[in-house]
C-alpha cells in the first residue's frame, strides 16, 4: 500500500506533461533494497554530466526535527527532480525517522519505506539548479542515519532522453542530549533571504547555524539576551537587541545548561538588506532579483495570492509597469520614530502604528528616482521594514537598482524586469 503526503499549495498546471514531473517513482534513491537509481528510466552513467546533487542534513537529537536540503546542480540543464530516503545504520532496509513533505515536494510510503521526491519538477533558467527542502524528525535509535538520494538534472525535452543522473550518500550521527552547542566558522549571518552579511546591526534578523541547538535556548550577543524566532538542532534565528555598540562582538548560544564558545562577529549602526532570496526564481544565473510584491488587489494578479512583480515561474507574477505600487521588504535599516517617542528598532515587538525610518533611504531605478510614498518598520511584524514605491518612467527591460542608506550603497546587486 502507497500513502502520499504533499506539502504545500500545488496548482494543476501543464507541468505535468513532463516525464515523472508529477513525482519520482519509489524505490530508486540508491538505497540497500531499492531497484536502483533515477537511471533505471533515465539511463546514462551516474554522476557524469559535469553537475552534483548534495544531501544537506545535520547531526540529530534523537525525536527531534530539522531541515533537510537536497540540492541538484548541473550547468547545462533547466529541470530539476529528486527522490531521497533515511535508512537506520544499524538496519540499512530499515526507516530511520520520518519526513514531512515541504513546498514542493511529497512523500510517499511504501512497504514500511518513506520516500520524498519533487511535486513537481521545478523548471528554471538554463543552469540555476534548484533546493527541495523538507523537515525530517529524527528517530529514537542513536546509532546513525544514512541518507540516500538520486536526482535527475533534465533537459525539459519531455522525455527521458538527455538528462543526467546524479546521486549522493550523506551520513549523519545521533548526538547526546547533554551535547554542548557549537557554532560553525562563519555560521552567524544576517538573514539569508536578505543577502546573507557577514556582520549585523540591533534589530536585524540573524541566522547562527551549528549544532547541539536545543530548547530552552538562548543567545547572548555583547552579553544581551537575542529576542528568538526559530530553534532547530542546527539553526536558530534571532533578532539582535537594542545595543549601541559596534564593532566586534561576541555572541553565545545557550542550550539548556551548557553554552558555547563565544564567537566573534562585527557589529554595525546599519546593515542593510532587501528580499531577494538566492534560490530559484529570484535567482537566474549570476543575476539576483528583488522579491517585491504587489499590494493586494492589483490589476492582473490572482485574488488571494502573494503577487511578485517580474516574470516568474513557479509563482504568481506580473511583470512591473511604470506607475505601479510595489512594496519591498528589508531588514536592519535602523531606526524609526514614531511622534512624540524617542527613536526604536523595536526588538522583540511589533510597532503597531505606522512610522518612519530616521535615515533617509532612496531607491533609484538605474539612475532614476522612485517615489517613496512609506519607508519604515512594517507595523505588524518584527524587525521587517517595508518601502512602498511607485515604480518610474523608464525604458523596459532589466534594470539594476540603486539604493541607498544615508547616501551609502546597501551592497546589493539586484534587478528587476520592467515592462512598458
Amino acid at each position: 500500500m502507497i500513502a502520499r503526503y504533499a506539502g504545500g499549495a500545488v496548482a494543476a498546471a501543464p507541468l505535468l506533461l513532463f516525464a515523472f514531473s508529477d513525482s519520482a517513482p519509489p524505490g530508486l534513491t540508491g538505497a540497500p533494497g531499492d531497484s536502483g537509481t533515477c537511471t533505471q528510466c533515465h539511463g546514462g552513467a551516474v554522476n557524469s554530466g559535469g553537475g552534483a546533487l548534495a544531501i544537506e542534513a545535520a547531526d540529530y537529537l534523537p525525536g527531534q526535527s530539522q531541515t533537510v536540503r537536497v540540492r541538484i546542480s548541473d550547468p547545462n540543464q533547466m529541470r530539476w527532480g529528486f527522490s531521497l530516503s533515511a535508512r537506520r545504520k544499524s538496519d540499512p532496509m530499515r526507516q530511520a525517522g520520518s519526513f514531512t513533505a515541504g513546498r514542493f515536494t511529497v512523500v510517499e510510503t511504501i512497504s514500511g519505506i518513506q520516500y520524498a521526491s519533487h511535486f513537481p519538477a521545478q523548471q528554471t533558467a538554463r543552469g540555476a539548479g534548484f533546493v527541495y527542502e523538507l523537515t525530517w524528525t529524527a528517530p529514537d535509535d542513536s546509532s546513525g542515519v544514512v541518507f540516500y538520494a538520486s536526482g535527475n538534472a533534465a533537459n525539459g525535452n519531455g522525455a527521458t532522453s538527455g538528462d543526467n543522473i546524479y546521486a549522493a550518500v550523506k551520513e549523519v550521527a545521533a548526538l547526546a542530549p547533554s551535547s554542548r552547542p557549537s557554532v560553525s566558522t562563519g555560521g552567524v549571518v544576517s538573514a539569508l533571504a536578505f543577502g546573507g552579511r557577514r556582520s549585523f546591526s540591533s534589530g536585524s534578523w540573524i541566522e547562527i547555524f551549528g549544532a547541539n541547538f536545543s530548547q530552552p535556548a538562548a543567545v547572548l550577543i555583547n552579553n544581551r539576551e537575542a529576542f528568538l524566532g526559530v530553534v532547530t538542532p542546527g539553526q536558530i534565528n534571532a533578532q539582535v537587541p537594542e545595543d549601541a555598540s559596534s564593532g566586534p562582538v561576541q555572541v553565545v548560544v545557550r542550550s539548556g545548561d551548557r553554552s558555547s564558545e563565544a564567537v566573534t562577529v562585527f557589529k554595525e549602526t546599519e546593515s542593510p538588506g532587501l528580499l531577494a532570496p538566492a534560490i530559484a526564481p529570484f535567482r537566474v544565473g549570476n543575476r539576483q532579483y528583488l522579491a517585491a510584491v504587489y499590494p493586494p488587489g492589483t490589476e492582473g494578479c490572482p485574488a488571494g495570492q502573494v503577487c511578485f512583480a517580474g516574470n516568474f515561474a513557479g509563482v504568481a507574477s506580473r511583470m512591473a509597469r511604470p506607475g505601479d505600487r510595489l512594496i519591498v521588504y528589508g531588514i536592519g535599516f535602523g531606526a524609526v520614530a514614531v511622534d512624540g517617542a524617542a527613536p526604536s528598532r523595536y526588538v522583540g515587538v511589533a510597532p503597531g502604528v505606522l512610522n518612519r525610518l530616521v535615515k533617509p533611504v532612496v531607491f533609484r531605478f538605474g539612475q532614476v528616482e522612485a517615489r517613496l510614498e512609506y519607508a519604515g518598520l512594517a507595523p505588524q511584524a518584527i524587525g521587517l521594514y517595508q518601502f512602498n514605491l511607485i515604480v518610474p518612467r523608464i525604458p523596459e527591460g532589466a534594470v539594476q537598482l540603486n539604493v541607498t542608506l544615508d547616501g551609502s550603497p546597501i551592497g546589493q546587486t539586484l534587478f528587476l524586469d520592467i515592462a512598458n
